[in-house]
Protein backbone atom coordinates (compact mmCIF):
# COMPACT_ATOMS: atom_id res chain seq x y z
CA UNK A 1 0.00 0.00 0.00
CA UNK A 2 2.80 2.64 0.66
CA UNK A 3 4.01 1.98 -2.91
CA UNK A 4 0.75 2.70 -4.41
CA UNK A 5 0.76 5.98 -1.84
CA UNK A 6 4.48 6.93 -3.32
CA UNK A 7 3.09 6.32 -6.75
CA UNK A 8 0.39 8.35 -6.38
CA UNK A 9 2.03 11.38 -4.84
CA UNK A 10 4.91 10.90 -7.85
CA UNK A 11 1.96 11.62 -9.99
CA UNK A 12 0.24 14.78 -8.41
CA UNK A 13 3.58 15.86 -7.81
CA UNK A 14 4.28 15.96 -11.72
CA UNK A 15 1.48 17.27 -13.02
CA UNK A 16 -0.85 15.95 -15.42
CA UNK A 17 0.66 12.36 -16.33
CA UNK A 18 -1.10 12.54 -19.88
CA UNK A 19 0.98 16.04 -20.17
CA UNK A 20 4.00 14.01 -18.89
CA UNK A 21 3.48 11.23 -21.16
CA UNK A 22 3.18 13.89 -24.50
CA UNK A 23 6.01 16.16 -23.66
CA UNK A 24 7.99 12.38 -23.33
CA UNK A 25 6.73 11.36 -26.58
CA UNK A 26 7.40 14.80 -28.56
CA UNK A 27 10.70 14.60 -26.97
CA UNK A 28 11.72 11.21 -28.40
CA UNK A 29 10.17 11.94 -31.71
CA UNK A 30 12.31 15.46 -31.56
CA UNK A 31 15.06 13.19 -30.53
CA UNK A 32 14.69 10.31 -33.30
CA UNK A 33 17.06 10.02 -36.68
CA UNK A 34 14.41 7.80 -37.92
CA UNK A 35 13.02 8.69 -41.41
CA UNK A 36 9.61 8.46 -40.77
CA UNK A 37 9.88 10.45 -37.60
CA UNK A 38 12.01 13.07 -39.29
CA UNK A 39 8.80 13.19 -41.72
CA UNK A 40 5.77 12.82 -39.18
CA UNK A 41 8.11 16.53 -38.03
CA UNK A 42 7.49 17.54 -41.34
CA UNK A 43 4.00 17.28 -41.45
CA UNK A 44 3.93 18.23 -38.02
CA UNK A 45 6.33 20.44 -36.68
CA UNK A 46 4.52 21.41 -33.47
CA UNK A 47 4.28 18.17 -32.59
CA UNK A 48 0.45 18.90 -31.18
CA UNK A 49 -2.58 16.21 -30.83
CA UNK A 50 -5.23 17.08 -34.20
CA UNK A 51 -8.17 18.47 -32.93
CA UNK A 52 -9.84 16.24 -35.35
CA UNK A 53 -10.58 13.02 -33.07
CA UNK A 54 -11.87 15.29 -30.32
CA UNK A 55 -14.04 17.57 -31.87
CA UNK A 56 -17.33 16.84 -33.97
CA UNK A 57 -16.65 16.88 -38.00
CA UNK A 58 -18.37 16.69 -40.86
CA UNK A 59 -15.63 15.03 -42.60
CA UNK A 60 -16.66 11.67 -44.38
CA UNK A 61 -14.89 8.78 -42.63
CA UNK A 62 -13.23 7.35 -45.84
CA UNK A 63 -11.30 10.96 -46.04
CA UNK A 64 -10.66 11.18 -42.51
CA UNK A 65 -9.21 7.51 -42.85
CA UNK A 66 -7.03 8.18 -45.69
CA UNK A 67 -5.95 11.63 -44.21
CA UNK A 68 -4.62 9.38 -40.86
CA UNK A 69 -3.13 6.42 -42.63
CA UNK A 70 -0.93 9.46 -44.77
CA UNK A 71 -0.48 11.22 -41.70
CA UNK A 72 0.92 7.97 -39.34
CA UNK A 73 2.66 6.74 -42.57
CA UNK A 74 0.82 3.64 -42.88
CA UNK A 75 0.18 3.98 -46.90
CA UNK A 76 0.73 0.88 -49.59
CA UNK A 77 2.35 3.48 -51.72
CA UNK A 78 6.14 2.40 -52.61
CA UNK A 79 7.78 4.47 -51.05
CA UNK A 80 6.06 3.39 -47.57
CA UNK A 81 6.47 0.02 -48.98
CA UNK A 82 10.79 0.42 -49.58
CA UNK A 83 10.78 1.46 -46.20
CA UNK A 84 9.58 -1.74 -44.78
CA UNK A 85 11.52 -3.57 -47.40
CA UNK A 86 14.74 -1.50 -46.72
CA UNK A 87 14.95 -1.31 -50.84
CA UNK A 88 17.13 1.91 -52.31
CA UNK A 89 15.33 4.99 -52.11
CA UNK A 90 16.18 4.91 -56.19
CA UNK A 91 13.81 1.69 -56.41
CA UNK A 92 11.02 3.40 -54.34
CA UNK A 93 8.89 4.51 -58.47
CA UNK A 94 5.98 6.18 -58.37
CA UNK A 95 3.58 5.02 -60.83
CA UNK A 96 4.56 8.37 -62.81
CA UNK A 97 8.06 6.65 -62.67
CA UNK A 98 9.81 9.77 -60.76
CA UNK A 99 11.30 8.16 -57.25
CA UNK A 100 8.55 8.05 -54.94
CA UNK A 101 8.60 10.82 -51.61
CA UNK A 102 5.67 11.55 -49.50
CA UNK A 103 6.75 15.45 -50.71
CA UNK A 104 6.65 13.77 -54.20
CA UNK A 105 3.05 12.69 -54.03
CA UNK A 106 1.80 15.52 -52.73
CA UNK A 107 3.69 18.43 -54.04
CA UNK A 108 4.84 17.16 -56.96
CA UNK A 109 3.24 14.21 -58.63
CA UNK A 110 2.27 15.44 -62.57
CA UNK A 111 -0.59 12.33 -62.31
CA UNK A 112 -2.34 14.95 -59.50
CA UNK A 113 -1.98 18.03 -60.78
CA UNK A 114 -5.29 18.38 -62.03
CA UNK A 115 -6.04 17.83 -57.96
CA UNK A 116 -3.35 20.01 -56.69
CA UNK A 117 -4.59 22.88 -58.88
CA UNK A 118 -7.78 22.83 -57.16
CA UNK A 119 -6.76 22.62 -53.61
CA UNK A 120 -4.16 25.44 -54.74
CA UNK A 121 -6.94 27.68 -56.29
CA UNK A 122 -8.80 27.32 -52.95
CA UNK A 123 -5.66 28.61 -51.13
CA UNK A 124 -3.09 25.69 -50.58
CA UNK A 125 0.09 26.42 -49.88
CA UNK A 126 1.97 23.55 -51.74
CA UNK A 127 5.81 24.82 -50.67
CA UNK A 128 6.29 22.56 -47.85
CA UNK A 129 4.19 19.58 -46.76
CA UNK A 130 4.21 21.60 -43.05
CA UNK A 131 2.56 24.29 -44.57
CA UNK A 132 -0.17 22.02 -47.02
CA UNK A 133 -0.65 20.32 -43.24
CA UNK A 134 -1.52 23.74 -41.37
CA UNK A 135 -4.10 24.47 -44.16
CA UNK A 136 -6.99 25.95 -42.73
CA UNK A 137 -9.58 24.09 -45.09
CA UNK A 138 -9.24 20.95 -43.59
CA UNK A 139 -12.07 19.01 -45.68
CA UNK A 140 -10.42 20.09 -48.69
CA UNK A 141 -7.04 18.66 -47.44
CA UNK A 142 -8.95 15.39 -46.46
CA UNK A 143 -10.65 14.84 -50.09
CA UNK A 144 -7.06 15.95 -52.00
CA UNK A 145 -5.27 12.86 -49.95
CA UNK A 146 -8.21 10.96 -49.97
CA UNK A 147 -7.63 11.15 -53.98
CA UNK A 148 -4.24 11.05 -53.80
CA UNK A 149 -4.60 7.12 -52.38
CA UNK A 150 -7.07 6.66 -54.70
CA UNK A 151 -5.12 7.27 -57.94
CA UNK A 152 -1.43 6.21 -56.58
CA UNK A 153 -1.93 3.13 -54.13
Amino acid sequence: MLRLGRYITSILESGNPIDAFHRNLAQRITDSGSTRRILYREINPDLRPITLYKDRCSIPERYRIAWTRFRILSTSLPVEIGRWGHSAHSERLCKCGSVQTEQHVLLHCRLLDDKRSIIVAAGADITSLSNLFKWNDQSKLHLYIYHVLSVLE
